[in-house]
């Protein structure tokens, strides 16, 4: 005679225990000679809740949320660092609609100059003139040279320069 046993639920390695073991033969009925007394007592552990897929799944998303928001901080505090330092170091920005409306559209009434990189006009913004430099298209390498001069002149404090 040979008895064998199987038995699986998905991928998690599992322990069975065999709590009772009982053989008939062919003589009596298998009520009858099933013995059901005296079976030791057996209560069902608890599944751990940390080692469920779900568990697990959770965690990672909670870990990878926390992370995205850190990085999001950082960048907004980077951000911030860094227009306090155009506030020190860069020219202040303006819109385009108000450096147009400062040179009455670029008029070429306003122009004060022209050079390697473009024409230069007078405009007048509240109550300082202002003299604007507009970058020709064309002059692509001279872009570099500007952004020099400007990153130069912020650094610069004097009454007259924006």
């Amino acid at each position: 005679m040979y008895v064998g046993f199987s038995g699986s639920t998905r991928r998690l390695v599992e322990g069975y225990r065999i709590l009772a073991w009982s053989f008939s033969n062919s003589n009596s009925t298998i009520s009858e000679a099933l013995v059901t007394t005296g079976f030791p007592s057996f209560v069902l552990p608890a599944d751990s809740v940390f080692k469920s897929e779900e568990f697990i799944a959770e965690v990672a998303y909670l870990c990878c949320y926390f992370l995205d928001i850190r990085t999001e901080e950082e960048k907004e505090i980077e951000g911030r660092d860094l227009k306090e330092r155009e506030l020190e170091f860069w020219p202040h920005r303006f819109t385009y609609s108000v450096i147009d409306r400062a040179t009455r559209g670029f008029s070429e009434k306003n122009v004060i100059g022209i050079g390697g990189n473009g024409k230069v006009y007078k405009g007048a913004m509240e109550v300082v003139e202002v003299a604007v430099k507009r970058i020709s298209h064309a002059n692509y390498g001279g872009v570099r040279e500007f952004l020099a001069k400007i990153s130069s002149l912020g650094r610069l404090k004097h009454r007259n320069l924006v």
